[in-house]
């Protein structure tokens, strides 16, 4: 998407309110914010608590809701095509839905 404009659109869920913008993050930005991560010290596998584990999900949601990069970790998730694990305090289900809603939004955009 290099050389295109810029496309940003509104997207509003119960949980997420931001501007998503249609072009894609520089190579440099795509993992550093991660040095600044509420998560950086803590055992990765939490952040990938097994199928049903509510409690487990709900303490990953817990870590990333005050961190200062949820949305770097979320927008990193998302283009990068997470499909497992809390990132930015969503779970896979929450990311697919966002991932169709801002697909649907882009279509309509042009």
């Amino acid at each position: 998407m290099r050389g295109m404009e810029e496309q940003q659109i509104l997207i509003s869920t119960p949980a997420l309110d931001v501007v998503a913008s249609a072009v894609e993050p520089a190579v440099d930005d795509m993992t550093s914010w991660r040095d600044r991560a509420a998560c950086r010290a803590l055992d990765p596998g939490m952040f990938f608590p097994d199928e049903g584990d509510y409690v487990g999900v709900e303490r990953a949601k817990q870590t990333c809701a005050p961190c200062p990069v949820a949305w770097d970790c979320l927008s990193y998730a998302v283009f990068t095509n997470q499909t497992e694990g809390i990132w930015g305090g969503t779970t896979k289900g929450e990311r697919r839905r966002l991932r169709r809603h801002l697909v649907r939004k882009f279509r309509e955009v042009g």
